[in-house]
């Protein structure tokens, strides 16, 4: 049986999504220990320019840690382009940050499947500034204030940010 199992899923698949479902049982708490919005600098994936957390003060923000080997974050990311379309002329952004070691792969990546908001290349700084990121995708919410309003471990519906954010523009 564990054999057919074994064929049916991919076993770091099944292994992502249980670390996953602890974090989920454990709650928030775990993910991010900060109730406002981490600053940083980091270099954007498409021109090297410094992504500064200071430039979206005012606006509600989406920050999406992911990495280009992980099948749940690539679902993801057409989700979080609609979201940046739909939301963005609002004062809204989503802000993607790629725990990935190579930054041509991810330029190639972003290039290649057009991604319409910024991503910057996350370090260990920045993850531990977010209470510590373990695994990827996850993502968290912030206010126009920068308060921390959700963190969302693991692969989230589309329906799901859009109901929180529409919570937030009015």
């Amino acid at each position: 049986m564990f054999s057919a199992f074994y064929h049916m899923y991919n076993f770091k698949n099944i292994a992502l999504c249980f670390v996953m479902l602890v974090f989920s049982l454990l709650g928030d708490a775990t993910l991010c220990s900060a109730a406002n919005a981490p600053g940083f600098l980091l270099p954007s994936v498409t021109d090297t320019s410094i992504v500064d957390a200071r430039d979206y003060r005012g606006k509600i923000v989406l920050v999406n840690f992911w990495a280009t080997s992980c099948r749940p974050c690539r679902l993801e990311i057409p989700a979080l382009m609609r979201l940046q379309e739909q939301f963005g002329p609002q004062g809204f952004s989503v802000i993607g940050i790629s725990m990935d070691r190579s930054m041509s792969r991810v330029s190639n990546f972003v290039e290649r499947k057009q991604i319409n908001y910024p991503v910057v290349m996350g370090d260990s700084k920045v993850a531990k500034d977010f209470g510590g990121i373990f695994g990827v995708p996850v993502s968290f919410l912030f206010d126009r204030a920068g308060n921390l309003i959700q963190s969302y471990p693991g692969l989230v519906d589309h329906k799901v940010f859009e109901r929180d954010i529409n919570a937030l523009m009015h």
